[in-house]
């Protein structure tokens, strides 16, 4: 059975532009963010809590929850990007005539975004959880 894909390629097609993100001094290509300015933004953001965090600077329990606070809030702006990105990749494998396999290896070259995207939520998971491990251990010490 086949079903008509054509709106989806056609708008998938259309945000398939190249796109650049700097990180670490490399550069990568992204192809289906429809927000890279969003993605940079919220990328360094988290990045900067997370290396306070792991630093110790933090300092009092205030400040910690105020990191949870916003990591929280970038876990969901990720994840946004991470829903659309995975849109972006279904496209792809879809619109590919081949096999399912050869369409899935297609899609994670097109859309790179979304294997980095997951693994920035994982990341982003494990530091809210030992977030709030030390704030709990906090509250139980007071």
């Amino acid at each position: 059975m086949k079903y008509d894909l054509s709106h989806i390629v056609e708008l998938t097609d259309a945000k398939f532009k190249f796109r650049q993100l700097t990180q670490q001094g490399k550069t990568i290509e992204l192809k289906g963010l429809s927000d890279v300015d969003e993605f940079n933004t919220v990328y360094s953001k988290t990045t900067d809590i997370i290396e306070t965090y792991q630093s110790g600077a933090w300092v009092s329990s205030d400040n910690l929850r105020a990191m949870l606070r916003e990591l929280s809030a970038n876990h969901y702006h990720i994840t946004k990007i991470n829903i659309q990105a995975y849109a972006d990749h279904n496209a792809v494998r879809f619109k590919h005539e081949g096999s399912v396999a050869s369409g899935g290896i297609i899609a994670d070259e097109e859309v790179p975004e979304l294997r980095m995207t997951r693994k920035l939520l994982t990341t982003i998971d494990h530091n809210l959880w030992s977030m709030r491990s030390e704030l709990s251990i906090i509250k139980s010490e007071s």
